[in-house]
């Protein structure tokens, strides 16, 4: 798994519209920062690799303005998950792998761990 992921965190103007590749990208939708730490509708699972158990996050998110509804899951949730900790500073309602105490080192592990024992699917 040679795969890199950058998440990249920014403020966007009110006006501005991406225009994503759609070779890579299948929709664009916006889901509300706070979801991730209180949804309406969850479920997590766990994955063994080589003997590690790896926390998955499953976020089911239906956008109110045209009823779509969204599976956010893996990594993309870890990371959401991640951003809503580090910015809202709040507990989520649900089991999570973070220390929210030590945010940052346990960040750390987990995304090292899941580097090694999750490989891209690409």
């Amino acid at each position: 798994s040679d795969t890199l992921i950058t998440p990249v965190v920014g403020f966007l103007d009110q006006h501005f519209q991406a225009q994503p590749n759609p070779d890579e990208v299948k929709s664009v939708f916006l889901v509300p920062l706070d979801y991730f730490l209180h949804p309406h509708l969850y479920h997590q699972n766990y994955l063994t690799r080589c003997g590690h158990h790896i926390l998955i996050h499953c976020f089911e998110y239906t956008n109110p303005e045209d009823g779509v509804t969204y599976q956010i899951n893996g990594i993309t949730a870890k990371f959401a998950l991640f951003l809503a900790l580090i910015i809202l500073g709040e507990k989520p309602i649900f089991e999570m792998e973070f220390n929210l105490n030590d945010l940052i080192s346990s960040s750390e592990e987990i995304f090292l761990k899941l580097k090694q024992h999750a490989p891209s699917k690409l």
